[in-house]
């Protein structure tokens, strides 16, 4: 995981087991961001994306997942 003090990043396998890594990935980022206002929202947008990238873009045969939590003009972006 690559971090500095306003950018986290995380690259996985592109697998529905590391899941709760991505999630609790997410977690971390916002608090170590200081955002925690709608934490199991944003959990579940990336959850719900990540589940669509694994199933359908690599149709459950694999690939990298990198996901980067950072504050841009005073919003978190997630990407």
């Amino acid at each position: 995981m690559a971090e500095n003090s306003r950018l986290s990043e995380l690259k996985v396998d592109a697998r529905l087991e590391n899941l709760s890594l991505i999630n609790d990935f997410v977690a971390t980022a916002m608090e170590r961001l200081g955002i925690e206002k709608n934490l199991h929202r944003m959990q579940l947008a990336v959850d719900e994306a990540c589940t669509n990238i694994i199933k359908h873009a690599y149709s459950s045969r694999g690939g990298m997942i990198t996901i980067s939590c950072e504050v841009k003009d005073d919003y978190l972006v997630i990407t």
